[in-house]
């Protein structure tokens, strides 16, 4: 799928003063641009942090913590999910939260609808 909505971002971080080359890499994507709604996005957030050994807890216990409305009924409460990798270190999962303290943005129209299942 490519990124039409809001680009990606990559991030290069050069923390080993000797290297010749990063020793990190960092890549977020705005994940509220490309989910239908809010229960969309969480399901592919817990995804990608199951399958890098990530406890979703803290992310699923937040999102009901920032809004009391249902996960269908907006979209942009997770902005951005990004992936860190660092030189000799596991993998990161990073989840951006909003907490929609001026508008709540409707469900998205023409994005292509995924079944959803958190938990």
């Amino acid at each position: 799928t490519r990124l039409s909505r809001r680009p990606g971002l990559t991030c290069h971080s050069f923390t080993d003063t000797g290297a010749d080359r990063p020793s990190g890499f960092t890549l977020h994507i705005p994940v509220r641009d490309y989910a239908a709604h809010d229960g969309e996005a969480l399901s592919r957030a817990v995804r990608l942090l199951r399958r890098h050994g990530v406890d979703t807890d803290a992310l699923t216990r937040s999102t009901g913590v920032l809004t009391a409305r249902r996960p269908e009924d907006g979209v942009g409460l997770i902005a951005y999910l990004a992936l860190a990798h660092q030189q000799d270190r596991p993998p990161r999962v990073t989840a951006y939260l909003s907490s929609e303290a001026y508008a709540v943005r409707p469900p998205a129209e023409g994005v292509p609808r995924r079944p959803q299942t958190v938990g």
